[in-house]
């Protein structure tokens, strides 16, 4: 009789901890409002070259973990446009902006962002010989993105395994 219970107990502990295991694993993902994720462009942009609207290809400077899962990995894609080219030719001095508008997490889910960051070439005046009249933003820049609302991610198991995923378009 004794076996008995002792049996009991322990098939008890084992439901009661899988059903734990599987609560934590169905647990549902979310980036918090105002989560900040720092970028850099991946290619130079010039006032010279860049036009209105012109897509813009930014990667994240570190990872973003949430309960210890990586759900933005160091130098995932994040993408964005130009919202503002003027180049120096015409208007003496260069101006440029860009504005983020996503970033990938490793298994592909595109997260909205909202960040922006703008150059602007010295003025005729502050101009040398060695100065340029065009504006540029260079991968050195980092510009920070943040989520202006809570973002459901999922269950947690999908951030579960090691390897990044590629993220698609």
């Amino acid at each position: 009789m004794v076996w008995y219970k002792r049996s009991l107990l322990i098939l008890l502990s084992l439901v009661i901890s899988a059903r734990f295991v599987q609560a934590e694993a169905e647990k549902e993902l979310r980036i918090p409002k105002g989560t900040s994720i720092k970028l850099r462009l991946v290619q130079p942009l010039s006032s010279a070259t860049a036009r209105l609207g012109d897509p813009v290809q930014l990667e994240t400077v570190e990872e973003m973990k949430i309960d210890g899962k990586v759900i933005i990995p160091k130098g995932g894609k994040a993408q964005g446009f130009v919202g503002e080219a003027m180049s120096g030719e015409m208007w003496g001095a260069g101006r440029l902006g860009i504005w983020v508008s996503s970033v990938f997490t490793r298994t592909g889910f595109r997260v909205p962002v909202y960040g922006a960051t703008s150059a602007l070439a010295p003025s005729a005046v502050e101009q040398t010989a060695s100065t340029s009249k065009e504006a540029a933003i260079t991968p050195a820049v980092v510009v920070t993105a943040s989520t202006e609302l809570e973002i459901p991610l999922g269950s947690a198991n999908s951030y579960a395994a090691n390897e990044p995923a590629a993220a698609t378009n």
